[in-house]
């Protein structure tokens, strides 16, 4: 089961906090923490609390109703959540995202980036005896929490 610890305000339907919201032209991007069971005690110390970012694309609040596709954007090895929202050159993801949308090149999705980085630097998001079951993070954890807390659309077709 995934829950998620707050650090600041967020919209109320979340019904849980945040660690960090960041603005961008029109999206956005939330950063959580995502509880995994199957990383509690793992062999490394690595916390079980782990960081998700998201980037809902412009519109989100405005369109409560409207339920959007969902990309998962796994880092490489040593990588990071905020790797995908810094910034490269003068652009970075979230805000490519937020052009592209607005000029109707592709529809608006959300896109979500968990942090699978540990302390040997990553496990390639396999389930393992040492580093804990991050397998089961992104598969159980992270898209349970994206499906019960944003509004997608139910299968993947």
């Amino acid at each position: 089961m995934a829950t998620l610890q707050v650090f600041s305000s967020v919209p109320t339907e979340l019904n849980q906090e945040m660690s960090s919201e960041t603005q961008f032209a029109d999206g956005k991007v939330l950063t959580v923490k995502v509880l995994s069971e199957g990383i509690i005690n793992n062999k490394l110390g690595d916390t079980e609390n782990r960081k998700v970012s998201i980037y809902l694309p412009p519109g989100y609040d405005e369109n409560g109703k409207t339920n959007y596709p969902v990309i998962y954007m796994l880092s490489d090895f040593n990588g990071t959540n905020e790797d995908w929202c810094k910034t490269f050159g003068q652009s970075n993801l979230p805000g490519i995202l937020d052009k592209s949308i607005k000029s109707g090149k592709i529809k608006p999705v959300i896109m979500v980036f968990p942090d699978g980085k540990n302390k040997v630097g990553g496990g390639w998001y396999t389930n393992s005896a040492v580093a804990g079951n991050w397998e089961d993070f992104v598969v159980s954890d992270v898209v349970n929490y994206i499906d019960q807390n944003f509004h997608t659309l139910p299968f993947a077709a």
